[in-house]
């Protein structure tokens, strides 16, 4: 119980200051006209990555009620307090956290991958995309996440974790069978990390070798300026990534039924616990080294 109290106070802390971060991007990008697509990309990516740190603020706080009601609410226990948390399990409340935190999660692993692709156009000399690719984007980017998270709630798939690889705020609900259990976050969430682990891997590399080669294209009024923002870019995508890693080293420790020691255990989840809530606020850090201006 106290580990998960601490985790939640670590993702409290650090979801808070991804609000805080996300609105201070929104309002600058409202108030300078001057952004290239890849900047409003990043702003999408902002926008929900706040949708996913005010989603774990409303878990935690749902924690940290039914922490302070039972004072015995222990993930992965049989204690005496099967009513408080079955009910939260089922409530609207925890439904609709994991709902929004889900869908979040999806949108910003989707435009990373968009960002990413106009970001490796931009490096072959492409400017614009075409308008189906701009559609496109648009599909994978809203409309898919909300289908993959729609079909989980219709099934039930989403609410209380009080399995080994729990966490304070609601996601995947325990099931009977784990290999059901997988499957569902790898649907709702891990699938589509992974993937854009392996996308961000590629592209980044692609970018490197155009940059080593002098193949970026941009107008030689601005290359000095320009070009080093753009270069930024996939070194922004590469820190996101890295900051959401541990909770898919726990993910796979899960899978394989890896054993570790209590102190790495408790590590892995703190790292977890900041690192998925701070998500907007390392875009607002990132925005201030892109953007001189606005400091």
């Amino acid at each position: 119980m106290e580990l998960l109290w601490r985790a939640a106070i670590l993702n409290l802390v650090s979801s808070g200051l991804s609000v805080v971060g996300g609105i201070l991007i929104f309002i600058e990008y409202n108030i300078n006209f001057q952004h290239n697509r890849l900047a409003t990309m990043f702003v999408f990516m902002t926008i929900v990555d706040v949708m996913y740190a005010a989603g774990y603020i409303v878990g935690n706080m749902r924690y940290y009620d039914l922490y302070v009601e039972t004072n015995a609410y222990v993930i992965g226990t049989d204690c005496k307090c099967n009513t408080v948390s079955d009910d939260a399990s089922s409530g609207l409340l925890c439904k609709g956290q994991s709902f929004v935190t889900t869908y979040a999660s999806l949108v910003s692993f989707a435009w990373t991958c968009n960002l990413l692709i106009i970001l490796y156009l931009y490096y072959r000399g492409h400017d614009r995309p075409s308008r189906l690719r701009e559609w496109t984007m648009h599909i994978v980017g809203w409309i898919l996440p909300g289908v993959v998270v729609i079909i989980a709630v219709s099934v039930g798939a989403l609410g209380e974790d009080r399995d080994d690889y729990g966490v304070p705020w609601c996601w995947v609900r325990k099931v009977p069978s784990k290999g059901e259990k997988i499957l569902w976050m790898l649907l709702a969430g891990k699938f589509w990390e992974i993937l854009t682990y392996i996308i961000t891997f590629v592209i980044f590399v692609l970018c490197m070798k155009h940059t080593s080669c002098n193949r970026i294209k941009a107008d030689k009024e601005h290359v000095d300026d320009q070009s080093l923002r753009i270069r930024r870019f996939p070194y922004a995508c590469i820190i996101l990534l890295s900051v959401r890693c541990f909770g898919t080293v726990r993910f796979f420790l899960y899978v394989f039924d890896a054993q570790v020691s209590d102190t790495s255990h408790e590590w892995l989840l703190n790292l977890q616990s900041i690192g998925d809530g701070s998500l907007a606020f390392v875009n607002f850090v990132f925005y201030l080294f892109t953007n001189p201006s606005v400091l």
